[in-house]
């Protein structure tokens, strides 16, 4: 029965395999004084089942630095495998969780496919074996017993001193077409170096100290133990070992450990590294962390900041008081709600509830913020509020108001500031006569005294006419100045259309302009200027009626200047052109559409990959050519050809998959399009 399980957890995995996986078993060494042990690690949940399927072979060859003698395997264990059931019941108890770890892996029964969807259950089975693997393998490298109970563990003859071994490790008797690697490892009589684990960096917190440290990936540590001394005794940490917070870093991996501790009390840290053989390190540097209170007060709620009568601001806020660490309070003050605050008073009493402003402003409010203070220095802000002297006075009205008004229709109004000191600053009102309502000019209050309107250039009224209000923080407003009268010009040409946007390609060119909005535009045109020529050709023109802002002159030539001007005209025929011709020049991609025919093969013979290539390639072409290697993250550059329509690539890195592609470059620069890679595999 068992057998046919074993059988079919094999045939499980085999569902998973693609055409060119291979099963391996990688191996690591250690030399004792009296013996040479191995560690064995499948590489995933598939080729452990493979594994117990047909057992390991091991073979070993010792030698000297007498390269005359041939190597001589000899088998040092036929059939390495998983100890049965019954050897783990009669060795392991039930609380060595280490083992039961194992044993979940090894000799819980399958979930067998249902009736329902078959492919989901053979998935979800093999998602639990792939989990259920890996911790079994993290429990193999905490545990020498648990590795050799699973026959992951290897204990060979000592070496002698002047000698080397090398082991073939291979799986024992698989099925002929089963793809499987042979593990070499060589070993040599030099001792392990002792391994110092890395010093942890503590970090502070509330009742907690977070523990962490950066191990570099091939540094031989599987995972790491924890031990804490609190002056008075040392005790271990952790049950299960500390493995890497992100599994997924091929270069370093970080650690971390979050320890509840008491407060202003001192603790030391030191950590020892866990190997695959289940052996601890040396100790590493010892660190010394103590954790403080961070946890702020409550925060005030501030209620009211009002105006006491005395040109005075007074706050009052709550405050719970059963508050056994509250050291205080004290205020901040700012002219923004988003600040910067700064405080306005001393640490105020533990009881106080109320502060009043002395230097509070007349002309301008202010934001205010209670912070409550603890004996630890943590502190905690009420929300913000706004606070301002009653003012009901308004400023003085604007003097020395005068207006020109220039060829292009510009008023220009300028007049004299005001004195106040909470002067914000102006209002503009305009009408086109005096019995007509004013109406206002600026949506924002302007603070400058000059100001600049342009005005409709025809209209049937001859005058129009301004007025100033000022304008304080408070919001108050003076009464009008007297208005001022600005005569209009008779004749003024239309407003310039304003090129917007222009949009270059190798042919043609896209242009997008704004109208000029003088309400007696009549027509608008647009001209374009070749280069070398002196004549300006009228691409098109509009009526008023039309909007249009967008054209697109087409068959242009390629890498050629070309300007281009906008003339707009009144009803009256006078005409404005754009300030300044745009000159833009068209360009060439320098990418061309050339076909061409890759063939990739690879010689096992000359151990080499052969690219020939053919197409309507002209005298004087290069060749691009650019490679992926098995193991690189992408196509990169490589070679470049010359004069030349094959190339034999003899720098292989190794067995796998290689694709390739290549690039034309034309005598004149300009390139073509790459084909799509091509693949070639390299047994």
């Amino acid at each position: 029965m068992k057998s046919a399980i074993y059988i079919f957890l094999f045939v499980l995995s085999m569902h998973a395999l693609k055409a060119d996986d291979t099963l391996r078993v990688k191996a690591i060494s250690k030399v004792y004084n009296d013996s040479v042990v191995l560690r064995l690690a499948p590489e995933n949940a598939m080729a452990f089942d493979a594994f117990r399927a047909f057992g390991i072979k091991i073979e070993a060859a010792d030698f000297t630095q007498d390269e005359s003698k041939e190597l001589v395997f000899k088998t040092v264990v036929s059939n390495l495998n998983v100890q049965p059931e019954a050897f783990w019941k009669s060795t392991f108890t039930i609380k060595d969780t280490l083992a039961a770890i194992a044993a979940q892996l090894l000799f819980a029964k399958p979930i067998l496919p249902s009736k329902g969807d078959e492919a989901l259950d053979i998935q979800q089975q093999r998602d639990l074996r792939n989990s259920t693997y890996a911790y079994s393998m993290i429990a193999a490298d905490q545990s020498a017993k648990v590795a050799n109970a699973m026959g992951l563990r290897f204990k060979d003859v000592k070496l002698d001193k002047d000698s080397k071994r090398i082991y073939r490790i291979m799986l024992n008797n698989a099925p002929v077409g089963f793809k499987s690697d042979t593990t070499f490892l060589l070993v040599s009589p030099e001792t392990t170096p002792n391994r110092i684990p890395p010093v942890p960096i503590c970090e502070s917190g509330d009742k907690v100290l977070q523990l962490s440290w950066r191990s570099q990936s091939n540094a031989g540590f599987t995972g790491f133990h924890l031990f804490r001394n609190d002056g008075n005794k040392t005790i271990k940490l952790n049950e299960a070992l500390i493995v890497p917070a992100d599994q997924n870093n091929t270069s370093y991996q970080i650690y971390l450990f979050r320890d509840s501790v008491i407060n202003y009390r001192k603790y030391g840290y030191k950590i020892y590294g866990v190997d695959a053989f289940g052996e601890y390190s040396e100790a590493s540097t010892e660190v010394i962390g103590m954790a403080r209170d961070f946890t702020p007060p409550a925060a005030p709620q501030l209620n009211i900041v009002t105006d006491n009568g005395k040109h005075q601001l007074q706050l009052k806020w709550n405050f719970p008081d059963e508050t056994p660490d509250l050291k205080g309070f004290l205020v901040h003050k700012s002219e923004k709600i988003d600040g910067p605050y700064q405080p306005i008073s001393a640490i105020l009493p533990v009881l106080a509830r109320t502060f009043t402003d002395e230097n509070s402003s007349i002309y301008k409010g202010s934001f205010y913020k209670v912070q409550s203070l603890d004996t630890a220095s943590n502190g905690a802000f009420s929300m913000p509020m706004y606070g301002f002297v009653a003012d009901s006075i308004a400023p003085a009205l604007p003097i020395g108001l005068k207006g020109t008004i220039d060829t292009n229709g510009v008023v220009t109004l300028v007049w004299n500031p005001g004195n106040e000191p909470d002067l914000q600053g102006y209002r503009v009102y305009f009408a086109n006569a005096t019995d007509h309502e004013f109406s206002i000019l600026t949506s924002k209050i302007l603070a400058d005294t000059v100001f600049r309107d342009t005005i409709q250039k025809r209209t049937l009224t001859r005058d129009i006419f301004y007025r100033i209000i000022a304008v304080d923080n408070n919001y108050n407003h003076s009464k009008p100045c007297p208005m001022v009268k600005i005569k209009r010009l008779d004749v003024i040409p239309p407003q310039q259309a304003v090129f917007k946007d222009v949009f270059v390609k190798d042919t043609t060119i896209e242009i997008h302009w704004i109208n000029s909005q003088s309400a007696d535009l009549a027509s608008v045109k647009l001209l374009m200027q070749q280069q070398n020529f002196t004549d300006w050709e009228v691409l098109k023109t509009w009526s008023v009626k039309d909007t249009t802002g967008i054209f697109i002159a087409k068959n242009l030539k390629k890498k050629t200047y070309y300007s281009f001007k906008i003339e707009s005209i009144d009803s009256a025929g006078l005409v404005s052109t754009t300030e300044s011709p745009i000159q833009l020049r068209t360009y060439d991609t320098g990418i061309k559409k050339g076909e061409h025919k890759l063939e990739v093969n690879y010689n096992a013979n000359e151990k080499e990959i052969l690219l020939q290539w053919e197409g309507n390639f002209p005298k004087g072409c290069s060749f691009l050519l650019y490679r992926k290697t098995p193991n690189a993250e992408g196509l990169t550059k490589y070679k470049v050809i010359n004069n030349n329509n094959q190339f034999a690539d003899k720098t292989l890195a190794g067995k796998g998959t290689y694709q390739y592609t290549l690039k034309v470059i034309y005598p004149d620069g300009s390139q073509s399009v790459p084909n799509a890679a091509k693949e070639v595999l390299v047994n």
